[in-house]
């Protein structure tokens, strides 16, 4: 199943650099996660987590892990995709993770 909230994508934030300055939004695994490779999703109060991933492409080819950019003057929104592998059906209810994203020059 992939993420498709009206424009496929959402903003997963905005950067406002200064012009021609270089700069990388890089993410950690989020809190059910050792690796990247296994992002994954809880229920509260559930032990089992559903596996997800996140992507840095709308052909979720590229991992998200870093997206790097250059500064215009105007906000530029990163983007992020999600997909849900195919899996044992889980418990229904609302499942979240929080990924921190950190920016850098």
């Amino acid at each position: 199943m992939d993420a498709d909230l009206g424009t496929s994508s959402v903003d997963v934030s905005e950067v406002h650099c200064n012009p021609a300055v270089a700069y990388a939004v890089v993410s950690d695994v989020g809190q059910n996660a050792p690796v990247v490779a296994d992002w994954a999703m809880k229920r509260t109060g559930e032990l089992e987590p559903v596996a997800c991933q996140i992507y840095s492409d709308a052909r979720r080819a590229r991992m998200l892990t870093s997206v790097a950019g250059t500064g215009t003057s105007t906000p530029s929104a990163s983007r992020m995709y999600g997909r849900v592998p195919p899996q044992a059906a889980p418990q229904f209810g609302a499942y979240r993770d929080v990924v921190t994203a950190t920016v850098g020059v």
